[in-house]
């Protein structure tokens, strides 16, 4: 209890006084503390006081009024750790203030824009990130964005259901980390709340740190009791997070189940209570740069109706859960489970305390690059389906973006060049030729003036040693057919024609080549459209979509076949 002086019983009346003018108070109460019982009423005889004549007033200065403190100076008053909780006369708490409580959970200024509308003057600026949110889910979904130094103590999972919108062609981006008086990314936004995703058609994450706070589960025996996941999603959507962490949470710091395609780019998961579970029914599921270590429990269980692709990631030091039967989720690195093929670049698996890889390609194969899985426990690597022998060397350091941030392994242990064939290509001055060498990969990189727009990297052992390659840049007017309808072309596309040593064309690769675009400095991509790779197929002379990621300022794919790429935007459909 406090001892209040007689300069804080003053203020505790003026805090009352203030609160009953404005609204019917029943109490004012600390949070979770019952209202005391009325104390009987306590009468005293005052002695009479002699009037006296008033004191003269000087007319030329007015009488001092005592100005009332405003209602930032009275909150400002009450002592930490006490919430003002206005009741109705029957103890109900106010609908306006449970709003105004609800409101004094956060700091920051949520701003949604709708689609077609970029970051502006015509966009909302809400006091709440759940109200935006609600706003988005009754029109058109659209942006949210969240400044950095936004703070939210509101205990209640962030719900983002799309279950009234009925257009499947809409996308919502949730973004964080946000400037909001320019509208640039400059950070990371804090979250201590679950995020929880609903009947999405397409949703994106960007620049957001979550890390839930502790909790008690009841020890049950029967029953086994699991902390939430940071991030939860349960939808159909196509799901794709971007530069976020959900570290040191009681769970897992992801889950998601969905029937589209996943991407994670440089996301990290680490030091989780549970370990990470991706599982989607149709699409691809594509990792980039990110992290998965230090979990109680596997890294990550993946599994998909369609590939995999696991470039520049980490899986490390993840801990064995003490159970009896030990199973996939129990302690090891990573679990990958996919009907077509597996594709692992340049990851780091080590240290886990009960295997470092699982890989089953139910339909397909396995394709390796110079991975490091060692030091586990058990065993490194148990492949479940066809493996191609891991290739002597992938072009790590050229492919993995921001490598210090994410996974990667080729900045931390960077090959030597020789391993590496490099071809700078500058539209305007022609193609680009290299041979396929034994034990060397080949990378491409086109320029347009100074900005590197396009990258094409072969690991080795993609073509027959001494075959030659030719990369040729492509704008518009030199594309082999027009776009399909809607779409255009963001520049420059390419195309890469491989010959065997006998002459004969290449028509398929061993394995898989990387694709990469490079967006242009400031690209904002209009709502209702979407980013899309193309090939174009010579047997039916038509564009054929690729499944294509989004990250870091670049959209890329994984392709089996030489031949015409571009980049295009394109209507949802």
């Amino acid at each position: 209890m406090f001892k209040l002086s007689r300069l804080s019983l003053f203020t505790a009346a003026v805090i009352l006084a203030l609160l009953f003018s404005a609204f019917p108070l029943g109490a004012v109460m600390a949070e979770g503390e019952e209202p005391a019982p009325p104390e009987a009423p306590v009468t005293e005889e005052v002695p009479a006081v002699p009037e006296e004549a008033p004191p003269p007033v000087n007319e030329t200065t007015p009488a001092a009024e005592d100005t009332p403190p405003t209602v930032e100076e009275v909150v400002a008053q009450v002592p930490d750790g006490v919430t003002v909780v206005p009741l109705d006369p029957v103890g109900e708490v106010l609908t306006l203030a449970a709003e105004a409580t609800a409101k004094s959970y956060v700091t920051g200024d949520p701003v949604y824009c709708p689609q077609n509308v970029s970051f502006g003057d015509q966009c909302t600026h809400y006091d709440t990130i759940d109200e935006a949110i609600n706003q988005s889910m009754t029109t058109d979904f659209g942006t949210v964005y969240v400044e950095v130094d936004y703070t939210d103590t509101n205990p209640a999972p962030l719900i983002i259901d799309g279950s009234y919108v009925q257009n499947t062609a809409l996308q919502f981006f949730l973004i964080g980390g946000v400037d909001i008086s320019t509208g640039n990314i400059v950070g990371r936004t804090k979250l201590t709340r679950q995020i929880v995703v609903n009947n999405i058609p397409m949703f994106n994450l960007e620049n957001f740190s979550v890390t839930l706070p502790e909790i008690t589960l009841p020890n049950i025996p029967e029953v086994v009791e699991t902390a939430p996941a940071a991030f939860f999603a349960d939808t159909t959507a196509n799901i794709s997070i971007i530069d976020s962490d959900f570290n040191n949470n009681p769970g897992p710091g992801i889950t998601i189940h969905t029937t589209g395609p996943v991407s994670l780019f440089n996301v990290q998961s680490n030091n989780n209570g549970s370990g990470n579970v991706i599982s989607n029914s149709s699409g691809d599921l594509f990792l980039t740069n990110s992290q998965f270590n230090g979990n109680q429990g596997t890294g990550l269980v993946a599994t998909t109706d369609g590939y995999i692709f696991a470039v520049c990631n980490q899986a490390k030091n993840n801990h064995a859960v003490d159970v009896a039967e030990q199973d996939i989720e129990d302690g090891g690195g990573m679990y990958l489970q996919a009907d077509g093929d597996i594709t692992l670049w340049c990851n780091k698996v080590t240290g886990n305390g009960l295997f470092g890889l699982v890989a089953e390609s139910v339909e397909g194969t396995i394709y390796l690059a110079s991975n490091k899985i060692s030091g586990n426990a058990n065993v490194d690597f148990i492949p479940l389906s066809p493996t191609q022998p891991d290739t002597p060397y992938a072009p790590c350091s050229e492919i993995c973006p921001s490598c210090s941030g994410g996974g990667s392994s080729g900045e931390e242990e960077k090959p030597s060049e020789g391993n590496t064939q490099v071809v700078i290509v500058h539209t305007g001055d022609g193609d680009g030729t290299s041979e396929i060498k034994p034990g060397y990969s080949t990378v491409f990189k086109l320029f347009d003036q100074e900005r590197l727009v396009q990258l094409t990297a072969l690991p080795s052992g993609s073509a027959t040693s001494g075959s030659s390659a030719l990369y040729t840049p492509l704008d518009e007017g030199t594309l082999p057919a027009p776009l399909p309808d809607g779409a255009s072309l963001i520049p420059w596309g390419f195309n890469l024609s491989l010959t065997n040593p006998d002459g004969t064309p290449v028509e398929s690769l061993i394995g898989y080549m990387l694709v990469r675009f490079y967006l242009p400095e400031g690209f904002v991509l209009p709502g209702g459209m979407r980013l899309m790779i193309q090939h174009f197929d010579t047997a039916t002379s038509s564009w054929e979509p690729m499944s294509t990621a989004v990250g870091g300022g670049m959209a890329f794919t994984y392709a089996t076949k030489p031949g015409t790429y571009v980049l295009t935007m394109e209507p949802i459909q």
